[in-house]
């Protein structure tokens, strides 16, 4: 059983203004020419800090404030931006497979991802294996229990991470063996990885100061679980009834 949760935050901010003082040349508000800045919401101003979460149709969501006053000579565009995306998976495989005692079982199903390998010989198309795989060898004892050897593989094709266009296998495998009591269950491994990530855009130094540092950046907080665990549960068949 794999049980994976994802949780994404993002929160970002886009603000400008623009400043005449009357009865002076000097103007202080964004500059046209910055590359992606952009114009305000409500003044047409270029925006001077342009940090906005990726919120869009059916994803988060954002709030805007705009003002000009009477005289036309101060303007302020300011918007918010916020995202909170969360995700949960369950994967349950549950492989079966009958044998007799002593006898070495092996059931798998996935698929196998062709790659090429150049040789003497030309290029030739090979493949590797990305299955669900369990390998077990019973024994069942005089008081009944049975006594396993146990191979299981999880291994699957991950094509957010490719090499010249062939996915890598991510590998989960476990090797035992085990004393458990007929109809029993027993968990015979496990891992618990957490992935968090903190990533930060910011205007240098201004990002810096306390509190007003806030309208000079934007934040976003991934944090990504996965548990895996793994059960084993032998039955033992009697065809006679009696043991």
């Amino acid at each position: 059983m794999e049980v994976r949760s994802e949780l994404t935050k993002e929160l970002g901010i886009q603000w400008g203004m623009l400043w005449e003082p009357p009865d002076s040349r000097m103007t202080i508000g964004g500059v046209n020419t910055l590359s992606g800045g952009g114009n305000g919401f409500n003044s047409g101003n270029p925006l001077m800090v342009n940090l906005p979460a990726i919120v869009g149709q059916d994803k988060g969501g954002n709030i805007g404030l705009g003002y000009i006053n009477a005289a036309a000579t101060f303007a302020l565009d300011l918007h918010l931006s916020a995202l909170e995306s969360t995700g949960k998976a369950k994967v349950i495989s549950n492989p079966k497979i009958t044998t007799s005692d002593n006898e070495e079982a092996r059931i798998l199903q996935g698929e196998k991802i062709p790659y090429q390998t150049v040789s003497q010989d030309g290029t030739q198309t090979e493949f590797m294996d990305a299955v669900l795989e369990l390998i077990v060898t019973p024994h069942i004892t005089p008081e009944g229990t049975v006594v396993m050897k146990l191979e299981a593989k999880k291994n699957e094709a991950d094509f957010s991470k490719q090499v010249l266009g062939v996915p890598t296998i991510a590998i989960k495998e476990i090797q035992t063996q085990v004393l458990i009591s007929d109809q029993d269950t027993l968990v015979i491994g496990g891992i618990f990885t957490t992935e968090k990530t903190k990533n930060l855009e910011a205007v240098p130094g201004f990002a810096e100061i306390p509190i007003l540092g806030y309208l000079f950046q934007k934040n976003k907080d991934i944090e990504d679980k996965n548990e895996l665990l793994i059960f084993i549960t032998p039955r033992i068949v009697n065809p006679t009834g009696r043991l």
